[in-house]
């Protein structure tokens, strides 16, 4: 049995654009999650009071360790060497417990994990620029990098 204070909404992305989406949760602060799935691929979006807080993806190319790898920030020896480097939580520990990057570091990396998870969702045909309206501190879409420490 479903809880009264569930709300589920099932949409299309073409009727509710992302970044339409993100702002009214934000202006509504909500909690919970938003599930998108664009064929292949598919993603979780988190949020708390409104703010995006996390996001996971079944693509490869949004895995923590290939970020890593992306940046030059480990090489793919190092990632080796740690166990379960493939969840990205157990890696994010890792990297904290063999002080290979600190916990700003790290909260910055999952930050860009989550914008590249959100930017694969919004659609680019507006422009043939990659978009850029996630960069930035200022951008209140960006999650509370101190609600990632609790993680």
């Amino acid at each position: 049995m479903t809880s009264p204070n569930n709300l589920e909404i099932y949409g299309s992305l073409s009727e509710h654009p992302l970044a339409e989406l993100l702002v009214e949760i934000r202006q509504i602060r909500l909690n919970g999650s938003l599930r998108l799935d664009n064929g292949k691929q598919k993603a979780i979006i988190y949020f708390d009071a409104g703010d995006v807080v996390f996001a996971v993806s079944n693509s490869r190319q949004h895995r923590l360790y290939e970020l890593l790898l992306r940046e030059n920030i480990v090489n793919k020896q190092q990632l080796l060497d740690i166990p379960d480097f493939t969840n990205d939580l157990a890696l994010s520990k890792n990297l904290l417990k063999n002080d290979l990057l600190g916990q700003m570091d790290v909260n910055a990396l999952f930050s860009r994990q989550i914008v590249e998870i959100l930017r694969s969702f919004i659609p680019t045909f507006f422009t043939k620029k990659p978009m850029q309206n996630f960069s930035g501190e200022s951008n209140a879409l960006l999650p509370n990098l101190h609600r990632l420490t609790k993680l």
